[in-house]
């Protein structure tokens, strides 16, 4: 975004807002003007000091996939849903691989969730499949959508958020509320209608508490939020980057070319990207990339900033979507065996369920560990 002018006066409106926003209930959002946060003026501090604690479990190596790209994690009652490339992955509580969901001849897989008031699996394809399964992956049905879904949000009157990712050319707007037969209203106004299309890593991060959904579009540096009991959509935070995030308005019509992007990506002229967004314990997190790299929150009830380069015991992630997932309480990670048994080499484990874990693992081993990070 392109630096904003009158920066004392907009600094002022900021700070009253936030303090009549502090002396409210934290989770009634306010019905006010769009706040923003200075992105520059950010605290640095160490994960381990938002983390209450850690449990983990080593996910069976039979049949082993690889998680270095794996785009989402769901948590429910006992099983643990990873979606990678173009497969699902069903784990239990403890680790012990379930199925293998493999879908061929598509060209992705947009997003997966759990339904549950009919206790099913749901998995969107091509970005207008919807392909139901039992929660145990035992195949259900398969539908096509009457519009494109590549993300999409259960909201608490059993409806959903559904995210074009730009692919309808006949909507002027790029989310609905939809019961996926049809949609009952349009949000978020599409500033162009020839544009790249995207399927985001996180656009969705639900407050277990309130039923508030906060959204994150791509190419936004602005986070909305939706109000079930209202069914409206509002602009709620303004991450001020000074420039550095590349937002919609500084793509040339028709977009970048593929060489013009390359530069973009490897001379890190801007924020291209941001994963890893979700709700925890009212707080929203999410990852940088590209001219900051850098893990964000934002603690909702008096919106201090917060960020840190790297996570639980100093470690580096080497996955470009560092957290997949989030029950609300814990942020969840997936990291290579070789590489934590690399990494505790060299650092202290600071962490009982880690150290436990440690002795049955392997510098050569091939398996993967999936954390559960308990956010304070």
């Amino acid at each position: 975004m392109d630096k904003v002018n009158h920066i004392h006066s907009i600094l002022l409106l900021s700070i009253y807002l936030i303090f009549s926003y502090s002396c409210s209930n934290s989770q009634q959002l306010p019905d006010k003007e769009m706040i923003e946060i200075d992105m520059a003026l950010c605290d640095t501090i160490i994960f381990d000091s938002l983390i209450k604690e850690i449990s983990c479990i080593k996910l069976e190596s039979e049949n082993v996939p690889t998680f270095d790209f794996c785009k989402r994690m769901v948590r429910y009652e006992n099983n643990f849903y990873l979606l990678a490339g173009n497969e699902v992955f069903i784990y239990d509580n403890s680790g012990k691989f379930q199925k293998r969901i493999t879908f061929r001849d598509i060209l992705f897989l947009s997003t997966l969730i759990v339904e549950p008031a009919l206790q099913q699996l749901w998995i969107i394809s091509d970005f207008t499949t919807l392909n139901k399964y039992e929660l145990d992956g035992t195949f259900i049905s398969k539908t096509t959508l009457p519009f494109p879904c590549v993300d999409l949000a259960l909201t608490d009157n059993q409806e959903y958020l559904v995210y074009d990712g730009w692919f309808n050319k006949e909507w002027d707007y790029s989310i609905a509320l939809t019961d996926l037969s049809s949609p009952h209203k349009f949000f978020l106004q599409k500033e162009k209608k020839n544009r790249t299309q995207v399927i985001p890593q996180s656009l969705f991060a639900s407050d277990m508490n309130s039923g508030n959904i906060y959204i994150l579009p791509d190419r936004s540096d602005i986070i909305h939020y939706y109000n079930p009991e209202k069914e409206e959509v509002k602009p709620y935070l303004h991450l001020n980057f000074h420039g550095d995030f590349l937002t919609e308005n500084k793509y040339p019509e028709g977009g970048f070319t593929d060489k013009e992007m390359a530069d973009i990506i490897n001379q890190r002229r801007f924020i291209t990207s941001v994963y890893s967004f979700y709700w925890v314990s009212n707080r929203l997190f999410f990852k940088l990339s590209g001219k900051w790299d850098n893990f964000c929150t934002v603690y909702l009830p008096d919106l201090s900033l917060k960020h840190f380069n790297r996570m639980f015991d100093n470690l580096s992630p080497t996955t470009y979507n560092p957290f997949i997932g989030s029950d609300g309480k814990n942020l969840y990670c997936v990291l290579k065996e070789s590489d934590l048994v690399k990494h505790y080499q060299d650092n202290e484990c600071g962490y009982p369920a880690i150290q436990q874990l440690l002795p049955s693992l392997s510098l050569e081993g091939n398996s993967w560990v999936l954390f559960a990070i308990e956010i304070k």
